[in-house]
């Protein structure tokens, strides 16, 4: 069990308002079983996500669902802010968008000072993910992620509302990321996330979908199928995670 090393927490008080939970036994036997928590930005792509582990894990009994159905409930509802769905011993859960909203759902905030952490992943989680690839047929690869505060100009894209920089030093910027980082993806939040986990000695990885070659543009331009095929296999790959570890 995840214990939080925070003298000032009292356990029998701690709410989690952005959740929409509050201390009670319920949530205690609700979440004691927990092994595997599964995060990503949209609500509706972690709602689906929970359905299809649902139905990879062959509907888990110890799954939480509205009350007389079989359907899974969203756990967070009554909060409004994210949503979170409880598949066997895995939740599924969204964080929104970037770093600082990711940050609340982590429960983390460090003020006064800048503060720097470890945020590398878990190599036997890498290789894990990896392998459960090759098994799919999934074309993966291993590498560094760049994490912004934003997605424009801090990614180096041309096409926002504004840019201070020429086509020429965005390339400079991209190539130096490659080459010189090993960089192969650029996102809003996984530095945060790693290194959180680090700091409460949990193993974490990211998977994510690079979406476009930033080399040949900056614009999204796959079709809405291709666009979900590929929403698609994370979660694919994750599930062969799960399902191979029960």
């Amino acid at each position: 069990m995840l214990r939080v090393n925070n003298p000032y927490i009292d356990p029998a008080e701690e709410r989690w308002y952005h959740l929409g939970f509050g201390p009670s036994d319920e949530v205690k036997v609700m979440f004691h079983d927990v092994k595997f928590v599964c995060m990503g930005g949209k609500d509706k792509r972690m709602e689906e996500y929970a359905k299809y582990l649902h139905q990879v894990l062959n509907e888990p009994e110890n799954s939480v669902y509205e009350e007389g159905t079989k359907d899974l409930r969203n756990l967070s509802a009554s909060a409004g802010r994210y949503c979170m769905y409880k598949v066997g011993s895995a939740l599924s859960v969204s964080h929104g968008m970037g770093m600082p909203s990711f940050q609340i759902l982590l429960n983390e905030v460090v003020c006064g000072k800048e503060t720097n952490y470890d945020s590398m992943c878990d190599e036997s989680l890498r290789s894990q993910l990896l392998a459960c690839g090759k098994r799919l047929g999934t074309k993966m690869v291993a590498g560094n992620t760049m994490s912004c505060n934003g997605f424009y100009e801090e990614q180096g894209r041309l096409d926002g509302a504004m840019c201070t920089f020429t086509p020429e030093e965005k390339m400079a910027f991209l190539r130096k990321a490659h080459d010189e980082c090993g960089i192969v993806n650029i996102e809003m939040e996984t530095n945060m996330f790693a290194a959180m986990c680090n700091r409460f000695q949990v193993k974490s990885a990211t998977v994510c979908v690079t979406v476009c070659n930033r080399m040949n543009g900056d614009a999204v331009l796959t079709t809405e199928d291709g666009y979900k095929q590929w929403e698609r296999q994370p979660m694919e790959v994750v599930a062969e995670l799960i399902k191979s570890s029960m």
